[in-house]
């Protein structure tokens, strides 16, 4: 800009304030042109293109699109159009973006960005009373509940009731029938195909539901294994677990054979003791199985050893030297990330198991 004088209040003041100020324009926007992940992270050129596709396309030249994401940027008047399309683009803040130079602001996507995608579930596909199953709440107990979710429509919106059965023991020891009901509104994110509910009690308990999302043309929801969420527990710590849900009720025989394959938390391949795996291949309905694919784990077969995380930290008392706290605790990190456990699970209904439930389980 140069440092022309300008009179503000009859007081002569320098034009670098401005130009303090179109760099820190210029700054917000670079930075977090570059704090975005190299995968998801657009070339200049591809981001022209993308700003020009927009439903209100603005057409920018590449070398005022580079000179706006300078990491070294000149003090020049940014475009104003520009910076407005940027954040509307990557669902910025404009009071953030536009701040004083002196301000320190962190610039991320606006509250906006997480709801734009996000929407009250309308689908019909969805509506009804389905069944499901997941494991008790009680950590210590392998014990399946029982549940139904019933979504409907109500109005403008929607509704869903999450309604689990248990049987409890009273004081005589006598088991008793009990219903927990929650009640909540489904949400779709309609960006990434994910269905998600979070259903509350009367008394603030939760319980939040996690699907994938499929649009059905001549038929309803028949089978969806999800992810379940809830601090309800005993010790009141955050519980994960599947669940599976199902168009019908599936019977009490099904139910106790093949309902507890579909909830361990486990991804396209998972580990069996090899006590557990004998008992199966002497059962006779399971021989010809083993007969047919026992090659598929012989060539995987290890010894393993079980590690108590909670031993071994009870034994480090409280006059334990710093230093050996440091290397026991150190040690049993460098064990844990050897662990033969998942780090992540991708959830997905692996290949012939929506027909498996949509033609055997419900039948």
């Amino acid at each position: 800009m140069g440092k022309h004088p300008i009179k503000v209040n009859g007081n002569f003041k320098y034009s670098s304030d401005k130009a303090e100020q179109n760099k820190a324009i210029k700054r917000r926007l670079a930075g977090y042109y570059k704090s975005l992940d190299e995968t998801a992270r657009p070339s200049v050129y591809a981001l022209q293109r993308a700003l020009a596709e927009q439903p209100d396309g603005f057409a920018v030249s590449y070398t005022t699109l580079n000179d706006l994401l300078s990491e070294e940027p000149t003090d020049t008047t940014p475009n104003l159009h520009l910076v407005i399309a940027l954040c509307r683009y990557w669902h910025l803040d404009y009071a953030a973006v536009l701040a004083p130079a002196s301000q320190d602001v962190k610039i991320a996507p606006s509250a906006k960005a997480f709801t734009e995608h996000m929407t009250v579930l309308r689908d019909e596909g969805y509506f009804g009373t389905f069944y499901g199953y997941m494991y008790s709440k009680n950590i210590k107990r392998a014990k399946i509940s029982e549940f139904t979710l019933s979504i409907n429509s109500t109005g403008d919106s929607a509704s869903a009731r999450l309604t689990i059965r248990s049987t409890p023991e009273n004081v005589k020891g006598d088991r008793i029938e009990y219903q927990a009901v929650y009640t909540g509104i489904p949400f779709l994110i309609s960006r990434k195909d994910v269905i998600f509910m979070t259903l509350t009690d009367e008394r603030g308990q939760f319980y939040t539901l996690f699907m994938d999302y499929r649009h059905y043309n001549i038929d309803k929801l028949y089978y969806r294994k999800g992810i379940a969420v809830t601090a309800e527990t005993e010790s009141n710590k955050p519980l994960l677990c599947n669940y599976v849900l199902f168009q019908a009720r599936v019977s009490k025989e099904k139910q106790k054979d093949l309902i507890p394959g579909l909830l361990p938390l486990t991804g396209d391949s998972f580990w069996v003791k090899e006590k557990d795996l004998k008992e199966l291949e002497s059962e006779e309905e399971m021989a010809a199985f083993f007969h047919d694919y026992e090659h598929n784990w012989q060539h995987s077969k290890e010894t393993m050893y079980r590690i108590s995380i909670s031993h071994v930290l009870t034994s480090i008392v409280e006059d334990t030297d710093e230093t050996e706290q440091f290397r026991v605790i150190k040690a049993l990190l460098r064990l844990n990330e050897k662990a033969q456990a998942p780090v992540r699970i991708e959830y997905e209904n692996p290949d012939g198991m929506p027909g498996f439930a949509k033609k055997i389980l419900q039948r």
